[in-house]
């Protein structure tokens, strides 16, 4: 059936794109994770060692080395589809992809264990998945504060909320 209408304003709630015209921080860097499949936006990426003789940094999904910034903007990709499938929707990148990470503003992300606005929030070492815990806590093992909080959350969004992010913050 063809469209008959046309939304005037644009529904919210993408994963990795900006909540709001706030300040922001993001940077861009090559993708190198382990398992591609973790390659998500909204996830948290770590550096993967020093930059490279050209003068680029690369980044994986999840790790134990210094924060990167969470993926964001996943509109400025082409879609790249999956295999077998290359018009899949999908907000997976490929490895060896540029990709812009924020570390500083107030973005869309799927977080589980969000009970409240305030929850810090923390990132799998493995994936980058994010989680939330209670404020002034400590990580639970294989987990790294994300230098993050819940900003807005309603529970019938289920786990997508805004988080607010500032790699300055301890």
């Amino acid at each position: 059936m063809p469209q008959t209408s046309v939304p005037i304003f644009m529904p919210n709630g993408v994963i990795g794109d900006f909540y709001d015209n706030t300040p922001r921080k993001v940077d861009s860097y090559t993708i190198n994770t382990p398992n591609p499949l973790s390659n998500l936006f909204g996830r948290a990426f770590t550096f993967t060692g020093n930059p490279s003789d050209d003068g680029t940094q690369t980044v994986q999904a999840g790790g134990l080395n210094d924060f990167a910034g969470i993926m964001v903007s996943p509109k400025e990709h082409p879609l790249l589809g999956v295999s077998g499938n290359p018009l899949a929707n999908t907000l997976i990148l490929p490895n060896g992809v540029q990709a812009a990470f924020c570390t500083m503003g107030r973005i869309y992300a799927t977080v589980l264990n969000v009970n409240s606005e305030g929850d810090w929030v923390v990132f799998d070492n493995t994936t980058g998945a994010l989680s939330a815990i209670t404020k002034n806590t400590t990580p639970p093992l294989g987990t790294t504060y994300a230098k993050a909080f819940i900003s807005k959350y309603e529970p019938s969004a289920g786990n997508l909320c805004v988080i607010e992010i500032n790699k300055y913050q301890s």
